[in-house]
């Protein structure tokens, strides 16, 4: 259970803003994952580090746990893995740093199939791989597929909403998409339902304040 409970600690520091805690307990669990061979665990903890790294501004560290999560991934055969959507969304805006915006639309392609897997069951994740997905959106003038993906953001806060500093984070990307220009959505953008929760228990030892990702359907696929 250690490593569920860092990568829910983790969770909860990055919606409390507290950044450099947050990849504490992230790169215990990458080291945990490791140890035990649990390649969802290292794309999970590697992912949310990327995130947080480019929430600093350090996009080589960023790419480099991209790099290292998605080699992990590929060779185990688990692109389609829920656990690893943080790590293909955030993958599109690595792609876009180094000028590759065809790689970017691939990983955002990849994302667009699974999202509709990834509910408000798990706020935390599904809110971060739609964040990741908006911003690649909003630097490729897709804005029909960032309204989309909006549509999803906000059904998913009207249900979970102490999450913290994710919230603002919406309202922040919200601003940036209205302030677009209408754009035709590629082929990568399908329209997908907004997603609901699904029935569950209630969640066990949620820090007070910030609701995480539910952690028995997390601990399931570590």
């Amino acid at each position: 259970f250690r490593q569920t409970a860092l990568i829910l600690a983790g969770f909860a520091e990055i919606a409390a803003g507290s950044l450099d805690t947050a990849d504490g307990f992230l790169a215990e669990a990458e080291e945990l994952s490791e140890a035990r061979s649990s390649v969802p665990g290292l794309a999970l903890a590697l992912g949310e580090r990327a995130i947080v790294a480019l929430d600093r501004g350090d996009g080589p560290t960023a790419a480099r746990f991209v790099e290292r999560g998605l080699a992990l991934v590929r060779q185990a055969g688990m692109e389609d893995e829920v656990l690893t959507m943080t790590l293909h969304a955030v993958s599109a805006r690595t792609a876009l740093a180094k000028g590759l915006p065809a790689e970017a639309r691939l990983a955002i392609a990849q994302v667009n199939r699974m999202r509709p897997r990834v509910t408000a069951i798990l706020p935390i994740l599904a809110l971060q791989m739609r964040f990741e997905a908006i911003r690649t959106c909003v630097v490729l003038r897709e804005a029909s597929a960032a309204r989309t993906l909006l549509v999803e953001v906000r059904a998913i806060l009207r249900e979970c909403t102490d999450l913290g500093t994710l919230v603002l984070e919406a309202s922040d990307l919200e601003r940036s998409v209205e302030s677009m220009r209408e754009t035709a959505a590629g082929p990568a953008f399908a329209q997908a339902a907004p997603p609901g929760r699904q029935k569950s228990p209630p969640a066990a030892d949620a820090p007070a304040g910030v609701e995480t990702a539910r952690p028995h359907f997390i601990g399931r696929w570590l």
